[in-house]
């Protein structure tokens, strides 16, 4: 299965096997492409998000364009290749290829970034002997920014997407290395894995690229000229953007700054010391909540504390709010959480120790709506008691699922399935012994699709689909089927490198003032972070912003290939032998089949376009899934 495909299957859980009933019509290829004389056997087909095919033999690679039905180009100079150097970046009109050096015997790699269209190479690290780290979309850039090392320096480049190339690179710092013991080599391991970068990159009001390194933040300006840079003693842990983009709040150690983002000097006659370390920093209105390892305080936009002293609670690492108070979450444990209501003058109101770890808590109607690794209640604001006599217990791991629409939070656990309204504040048992054959909550992840205004929801897994009526709990069809091959293990390794892929660990919040949380997600409809937390794409940008045309092309596709559809696109065992299905949810019968002539099949789906690509040697057949 190809790396496309893959992604495809884990984002949406589409590589589900389910039955399918007689009503399945064999389908017969709407067209046929030459790819070239591949002369020796493809080893792989991707398409990139402006839609063009990607394939390759130990000879050459080739693009492919499935609207004209025409080969684009072909490069025989990137030959060789193998399915794991090659790779989408998902969003933009570039492939990436990682490759190792011929001449060496370390594990460093050549990297390419060419445009999928004409075959251009827009970045090539052959000759500069650097190893690529990350990249990461910049859209109010119209660019891809790539973090890259050589000799353990530390630079970043610009790709701009109009003009195809790369427009600048600007080395910022010296990289530490040190020690060839165990720990070191994990360390250095880990550092070609995640993004060098405390915070996610963002931009400021003059457009000038804002990035956190270590001690160090840099304000580098659409030239490529560093602007300003600004060095702290301490590592720089929490960043916000202002809402008018034209100064930064800063948090290290104990002390918070504010920067003008014209010129990097401090807004405040001194930063703000605080009695304990910094935990994070969240808007609320036009103030900031300021959380620590004792407790919180309130903050106004000057940078002046509203609280005379901290509110003494504990090591706290999130809050909620709302205009009565704040809530405040100290995660004690594994297996324990403590749960702190602090009204707006900073008093502290209760506090409620519960078992589990924490997964999320929201202010409702009625309380504090918690629920942890082990159980779900409802906290009163007056005095922080259980509103429903009984805890619901979730035993097992459990999965989430949001129908935003109704304001309603699924959890699956231990073959329970729970619902928990978040508009009238009710809990209901929706199905007990709701059971997922062969279903691995520690490998596997559930994907929820509420449809018909809620009424419906289809619940599927790696080899599982099922749906049920919500109303009642009435299963309409639970299926499990066998996969062709060893699914599951490639599917975890492209969901890793699909976490991998993108920016730093925190987002430079901005732009609008949000309570954080299972609320926002379900005003917005944004439910990954609950489902299957794949998407670490700097949260400040959003991906269908203003761009080139070519951009926006891939913007548009990107974002259709992940839109909620009708069907799901099924690799199985059938009695004519193997191939793809098509899955209806609503009919919950497979309304097309493909058959492959092995049990590897080299084939791609075009979420997008309702497509899927097979290569047969120098021939690449087109099948339509509508």
């Amino acid at each position: 299965m190809n790396l496309k495909q893959q992604l495809v299957a884990f984002l949406f859980a589409t590589s589900l096997l389910p039955a399918y009933k007689a009503t399945a019509q064999k389908t017969e290829p709407i067209f046929e492409i030459p790819v070239g004389n591949l002369a020796f056997a493809p080893k792989f087909l991707l398409q990139a998000s402006t839609g063009e095919l990607i394939t390759g033999n130990e000879f050459k690679l080739v693009s492919i364009d499935p609207e004209k039905k025409v080969m684009l180009w072909e490069n025989k100079d990137l030959l060789g290749l193998e399915e794991d150097d090659i790779s989408i970046i998902d969003g933009t009109p570039f492939i990436k290829i990682e490759r190792r050096k011929s001449i060496t015997v370390s594990n460093n790699k050549n990297t390419y970034i060419i445009q999928a269209r004409d075959g251009k190479i827009v970045y090539d690290s052959k000759d500069e002997g650097i190893k690529v780290r990350n990249t990461l979309i910049i859209p109010s850039l119209n660019g891809l920014l790539v973090e890259s090392v050589k000799d353990g320096l530390l630079s970043v480049s610009m790709i701009d997407f109009a003009a195809a190339k790369q427009s600048w690179t600007v080395p910022l710092a010296q990289e530490k290395t040190g020690g060839i013991g165990i720990g070191a080599l994990k360390r250095a391991i880990k550092s070609y894995m995640n993004s060098a970068f405390n915070v996610a990159p963002a931009t400021d009001a003059d457009g000038n690229l804002i990035l956190v390194y270590k001690k160090e933040i840099f304000a580098i300006a659409k030239t490529g000229n560093i602007a300003w840079k600004k060095q702290y003693d301490e590592n720089v842990d929490d960043a916000y953007m202002t809402t008018d983009k034209k100064a930064l709040f800063i948090g290290y150690k104990k002390y918070i700054d504010k920067l003008s983002t014209a010129d990097g000097k401090s807004l405040l006659k001194e930063p703000i010391k605080m009695r304990d370390e910094l935990n994070g920093i969240t808007p609320m209105g036009n103030d900031y909540i300021v959380y620590n390892e004792a407790g919180i305080n309130l903050m106004d936009a000057g940078g002046n504390m509203k609280w005379e002293k901290d509110s003494k609670l504990g090591n706290i690492t999130e809050v909620r709010f709302t205009e009565d108070g704040i809530l405040a979450i100290q995660k004690a444990k594994d297996d324990e959480t403590v749960f702190s209501w602090v009204d707006k003058n900073g008093k502290r109101v209760w506090d409620e120790t519960v078992k589990g770890g924490f997964t999320l808590a929201e202010p409702t109607a009625k309380g504090v709506m918690y629920v942890t690794t082990e159980r779900a209640n409802i906290l009163t604001y007056e005095k922080g008691k259980d509103v429903w006599n009984k805890d619901i217990k979730l035993k097992g791991k459990a999965n989430f699922g949001i129908d935003a629409g109704n304001k309603i939070l699924y959890a699956y656990a231990n073959e329970k399935l729970h619902a928990f309204n978040f508009t009238d504040v009710t809990y209901r048992l929706v199905a007990e012994d709701l059971a997922f054959k062969k279903f691995n909550a520690e490998e596997e992840t559930l994907t929820f699709d509420c449809r018909k205004n809620g009424a419906t929801v289809i619940i599927s897994a790696n080899q599982n689909v099922a749906s049920f009526q919500s109303a009642d709990g009435k299963i309409n069809y639970n299926n499990y089927f066998k996969d062709i091959g060893n699914t599951k293990k490639k599917l975890l390794k492209i969901a890793s490198v699909a976490v991998q892929a993108y920016g730093a660990g925190k987002a430079i919040q901005g732009g609008v003032n949000m309570n954080q949380g299972f609320a926002n997600a379900l005003t917005t409809g944004n439910t990954s972070q609950f489902v299957a937390g794949y998407d670490q794409r700097n949260q400040g940008e959003s991906l269908n912003q203003l761009g080139t045309d070519m951009y926006n092309e891939a913007s548009k596709r990107y974002l259709a290939s992940q839109a909620t559809k009708d069907n799901l696109y099924i690799l199985s065992e059938m009695p004519e032998g193997n191939g793809l299905m098509v899955w209806n949810k609503e009919k919950g019968e497979a309304t097309k089949k493909i058959l492959f002539p092995d049990t590897s099949p080299i084939f791609v789906v075009d979420e997008a376009t309702d497509r899927v690509y097979v290569l047969v040697r120098d021939v690449l057949k087109a099948y339509d899934l509508k």
